[in-house]
Protein backbone atom coordinates (compact mmCIF):
# COMPACT_ATOMS: atom_id res chain seq x y z
CA UNK A 1 0.00 0.00 0.00
CA UNK A 2 1.35 3.67 -0.98
CA UNK A 3 0.38 6.72 0.50
CA UNK A 4 1.43 9.42 -1.23
CA UNK A 5 1.78 12.94 1.13
CA UNK A 6 3.19 16.50 0.03
CA UNK A 7 5.66 14.71 -2.88
CA UNK A 8 7.41 12.38 -0.28
CA UNK A 9 5.65 8.53 -0.90
CA UNK A 10 5.29 6.07 2.62
CA UNK A 11 5.24 2.34 1.49
CA UNK A 12 3.70 0.05 4.44
CA UNK A 13 4.69 -3.35 4.58
CA UNK A 14 2.25 -4.30 7.71
CA UNK A 15 -1.65 -3.84 8.54
CA UNK A 16 -0.28 -4.06 12.03
CA UNK A 17 2.10 -1.11 11.26
CA UNK A 18 -0.27 0.26 8.57
CA UNK A 19 -2.90 0.91 11.83
CA UNK A 20 -0.44 2.42 14.43
CA UNK A 21 0.95 4.95 11.46
CA UNK A 22 -2.64 5.54 10.40
CA UNK A 23 -3.83 6.36 14.22
CA UNK A 24 -0.86 9.09 13.99
CA UNK A 25 -1.46 10.27 10.83
CA UNK A 26 -3.40 12.18 8.70
CA UNK A 27 -4.18 12.60 5.48
CA UNK A 28 -5.89 15.26 4.06
CA UNK A 29 -7.53 14.56 0.34
CA UNK A 30 -8.76 17.28 -1.58
CA UNK A 31 -12.03 16.20 -3.77
CA UNK A 32 -12.00 17.71 -7.28
CA UNK A 33 -15.95 18.11 -8.55
CA UNK A 34 -16.79 19.13 -11.91
CA UNK A 35 -19.37 22.05 -12.40
CA UNK A 36 -19.07 22.98 -15.94
CA UNK A 37 -21.68 21.43 -17.55
CA UNK A 38 -24.82 23.44 -19.45
CA UNK A 39 -27.15 20.93 -18.53
CA UNK A 40 -28.96 21.07 -21.61
CA UNK A 41 -31.02 18.07 -20.86
CA UNK A 42 -32.62 19.90 -17.48
CA UNK A 43 -33.25 23.24 -19.35
CA UNK A 44 -36.41 23.50 -17.16
CA UNK A 45 -34.19 23.88 -13.90
CA UNK A 46 -30.80 25.17 -15.79
CA UNK A 47 -32.47 28.00 -17.72
CA UNK A 48 -31.64 29.91 -14.78
CA UNK A 49 -29.14 28.48 -12.50
CA UNK A 50 -26.18 25.69 -12.35
CA UNK A 51 -27.02 21.59 -12.93
CA UNK A 52 -25.31 22.46 -9.54
CA UNK A 53 -27.24 24.26 -8.01
CA UNK A 54 -30.65 22.62 -9.15
CA UNK A 55 -32.41 21.37 -6.03
CA UNK A 56 -33.43 18.03 -5.05
CA UNK A 57 -34.96 17.85 -1.52
CA UNK A 58 -34.70 21.32 -0.60
CA UNK A 59 -31.00 21.50 -1.22
CA UNK A 60 -28.85 21.80 -4.37
CA UNK A 61 -27.41 18.50 -6.12
CA UNK A 62 -23.51 19.68 -4.85
CA UNK A 63 -24.38 20.04 -1.76
CA UNK A 64 -25.68 16.06 -1.56
CA UNK A 65 -22.49 15.16 -3.64
CA UNK A 66 -20.46 16.82 -1.05
CA UNK A 67 -22.01 16.00 2.01
CA UNK A 68 -21.49 11.70 0.44
CA UNK A 69 -17.81 12.40 -0.12
CA UNK A 70 -17.99 14.51 3.67
CA UNK A 71 -19.71 10.99 5.35
CA UNK A 72 -16.15 9.31 4.19
CA UNK A 73 -13.86 11.78 5.55
CA UNK A 74 -13.09 13.81 2.20
CA UNK A 75 -13.74 17.68 3.31
CA UNK A 76 -11.58 19.62 1.52
CA UNK A 77 -13.46 20.13 -1.81
CA UNK A 78 -12.12 22.18 -5.21
CA UNK A 79 -15.06 22.82 -7.30
CA UNK A 80 -14.19 23.27 -11.22
CA UNK A 81 -16.88 26.01 -12.18
CA UNK A 82 -17.81 26.75 -15.82
CA UNK A 83 -21.51 27.26 -16.96
CA UNK A 84 -23.22 30.46 -14.58
CA UNK A 85 -20.01 29.37 -11.92
CA UNK A 86 -20.42 32.56 -10.24
CA UNK A 87 -23.82 31.98 -9.06
CA UNK A 88 -21.97 28.76 -7.43
CA UNK A 89 -19.31 31.11 -5.73
CA UNK A 90 -22.42 33.85 -4.55
CA UNK A 91 -23.93 29.97 -3.11
CA UNK A 92 -21.12 29.24 -0.89
CA UNK A 93 -20.47 33.06 0.24
CA UNK A 94 -24.07 33.41 1.30
CA UNK A 95 -24.93 29.37 2.04
CA UNK A 96 -25.56 30.47 5.58
CA UNK A 97 -28.03 32.82 5.27
CA UNK A 98 -29.71 30.68 2.51
CA UNK A 99 -29.66 27.66 4.57
CA UNK A 100 -31.18 28.89 7.80
CA UNK A 101 -33.58 31.47 9.01
CA UNK A 102 -31.76 34.37 10.62
CA UNK A 103 -32.71 37.74 13.21
CA UNK A 104 -31.55 40.97 11.96
CA UNK A 105 -30.66 43.60 15.28
CA UNK A 106 -32.14 46.79 13.38
CA UNK A 107 -29.99 48.36 16.30
CA UNK A 108 -26.88 47.10 15.68
CA UNK A 109 -27.04 45.10 12.49
CA UNK A 110 -25.95 41.85 14.32
CA UNK A 111 -27.25 38.75 12.48
CA UNK A 112 -28.03 35.71 14.78
CA UNK A 113 -28.78 33.05 12.79
CA UNK A 114 -31.17 29.63 13.83
CA UNK A 115 -29.76 26.10 12.98
CA UNK A 116 -32.13 24.56 9.98
CA UNK A 117 -29.53 21.90 9.57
Amino acid sequence: MCIGAKAHIITVRSEKFASNLFSHLTIIMKTIILCGGTGTRMKEETEFKPKPLVEVGGKPILWHIMKIYAHYGYNEFILALGYKGNMIKEYFLNWRSLLNDFSMSTKDNEITFHNND
